[in-house]
């Protein structure tokens, strides 16, 4: 175009001219491209949404299927279970009191105990009262080591007021156990 015999003005139009003309094509070829992209993906959409639609309509079924056939209830009690079977468990891990007061009996000899009321001191601590009648004071004694000798840490108090009488003697002690 420099040497072309048209005035400067009139080059710089018809400059300005094939500028706007080449952005008005390169503009109807992209909006061409994405009109025939849009058409192009739309079936894949439509058959999106169809199989959306299908799927929800399939968890309504199963869910409204759940609750009829009790399946909900079901699941709530089968938790409410295992919720306390995890407690029992915890419970399990703990010292029996029945094995305790048994072994406790058990290494009676001769006295006779009239009552045994056990009571938990703390998270780590357990506690027996025992009242009962011993022949002598020395099977009252060795009762009290018995005990004590049953679990390690045990501990059984025996007021010194209980050793007055040498026979027939009517006591009150508390074992504390410390718990597994």
């Amino acid at each position: 175009m420099r040497h072309t015999l048209l005035p400067t003005a009139e080059k710089l139009a018809i400059r300005r001219e094939y500028y706007t003309r080449v952005t008005i094509v390169a503009c109807f070829v992209v909006s061409a491209a994405l009109l025939v992209g849009a058409a192009a993906l739309l079936p894949a959409y439509l058959k999106a949404r169809d199989a959306e639609a299908g799927s929800l309509g399939q968890i309504a079924s199963l869910q409204n299927a759940e609750n009829e056939s009790g399946r909900a209830a079901m699941a709530a009690e089968l938790k409410a279970d295992g919720r306390l079977l995890r407690k029992l468990s915890e419970n399990a891990k703990s010292a029996r009191v029945s094995k305790v007061l048994e072994e406790i009996v058990a290494a009676r000899g001769n006295l006779k105990l009239s009552t045994l009321d056990h009571s938990r001191l703390s998270t780590s601590t357990a506690a027996v009262n025992i009242q009962g009648t011993a022949p002598t004071r020395n099977a009252l004694l060795q009762f009290k080591s018995r005990l004590e000798s049953l679990y390690s840490g045990a501990k059984a108090e025996l007021p010194i007021s209980e050793l007055a009488a040498s026979s027939n003697v009517r006591f009150s002690m508390r074992f504390s156990y410390p718990l597994p």
